[in-house]
């Protein structure tokens, strides 16, 4: 079954981006230069997937559980 999360709302932010890269290392350039995304035909760097996956698994620890 399928579950539906929901939370406040949440920027990511490139300062987001910037500490996520520095506590894992992952600094591929799509995600860290501007340039790089642009000529890739984005118009700004791209938030790492894990980040994103790990917000949903805090979202997902955070929320009420019904019985």
């Amino acid at each position: 079954m399928a579950q539906v999360l929901r939370s406040a709302l949440r920027l990511i932010t490139l300062d987001d981006i910037d500490r996520y890269a520095a506590l894992t290392g992952e600094n591929h350039p799509v995600n860290m230069d501007a340039n790089f995304v642009c000529d890739a035909g984005f118009c700004g760097r791209i938030a790492h997937g894990l980040f994103g996956l790990a917000s949903i698994g805090g979202i997902e620890g955070t929320r009420q559980r019904t019985v």
